[in-house]
């Protein structure tokens, strides 16, 4: 059996809820009721959240070159074992040699980089609720990135 998570991320990688993020979780359990679970999490560090089996394809931000051969080398290269999350986010591409950002990366689906996240499990839904979006970027402060997980 496959599951799937619809994840919403913050588009700072490094922002971090100052207050109860309660209302958002509500908020998205009321916008997908059939949902086996809706979880905030606050990272120690920026982490990669990613689209499991949906990952296709990412691209330079700047030259859309694709990346797909080195993205293992960048990530690595970015990733700190000692703190267990992406301590620099800034690299130089390997296909015109400028400087970027991981979160800057342009996926075929989308992915995120982030310090927290706002997981709806199995949410039994094709489509967002018109004005969900708008809804919980006021509940959480912050503008967010949308994840499509599938497991």
């Amino acid at each position: 059996m496959s599951d799937n998570a619809l994840i919403f991320v913050p588009k700072d990688p490094h922002w971090q809820p100052a207050a109860d993020v309660s209302p958002a979780v509500e908020l998205a359990k009321s916008a997908f009721p059939l949902a086996e679970s809706v979880s905030a999490q606050v990272h120690d560090g920026v982490q990669f959240i990613h689209q499991g089996e949906n990952f296709e394809d990412v691209s330079c931000p700047l030259c859309q070159g694709s990346l797909m051969e080195q993205f293992g080398d960048i990530m690595d290269a970015a990733f700190d074992p000692g703190s267990g999350s992406f301590a620099e986010l800034a690299f130089v591409t390997p296909c015109c040699g400028q400087s970027a950002k991981l979160n800057e990366l342009e996926f075929e689906r989308p992915a995120a980089f982030g310090s927290f996240e706002l997981e709806v499990f199995n949410p039994e839904a094709g489509d967002l609720p018109d004005g969900f979006i708008p809804s919980l970027e006021q509940a959480l402060g912050t503008q967010i990135t949308t994840v499509w997980r599938h497991i």
